[in-house]
């Protein structure tokens, strides 16, 4: 198992600093080993709406860039002073919801293609029902 892997699965925060994309495939990575994300770029937080849902509040941390960069926020101030009871909420989340960043091979009703197509259909719909779309 590469290091990475035992790395995020073993840890409680995962610092997702902003990429050559917004939605880096360590944000996914740290998601699926229930490794609380810690991001720094709005850009990051507003990816993958359709799969963050309604949870995202209770699964990630987004820490200003410039008050990081400009050393206002000590990191591990902040995670020394996060109350036990919101950890245990964020872990859990990650834990029930994680499976909505994965893309199964098989089948999965609840994966990352699923919420996507879901989606999608839904869009359609709605736009047929407005007569957006000429069928």
């Amino acid at each position: 198992i590469p290091d990475f892997i035992v790395n995020k699965a073993r840890a409680t925060f995962c610092l997702e600093p902003a990429g050559d994309t917004p939605g880096r495939k360590s944000l996914s990575d740290s998601i699926t080993f229930g490794c609380i994300p810690v991001l720094f770029s709005e850009l990051s937080d507003d990816t993958s709406p359709w799969h963050w849902l309604e949870w995202k509040d209770r699964a990630r941390i987004l820490v200003p860039r410039d008050d990081f960069v400009a050393d206002r926020i000590d990191l591990n101030e902040l995670f020394k002073t996060m109350p036990p009871k919101l950890l245990k909420i964020m872990k859990n989340t990650l834990k029930e919801k994680a499976r909505q960043f994965q893309y199964s091979l098989d089948d999965d009703q609840r994966d990352g293609i699923r919420i996507i197509l879901d989606n999608l259909v839904r869009i359609a719909t709605n736009k047929v029902k407005q007569g957006l779309c000429g069928y």
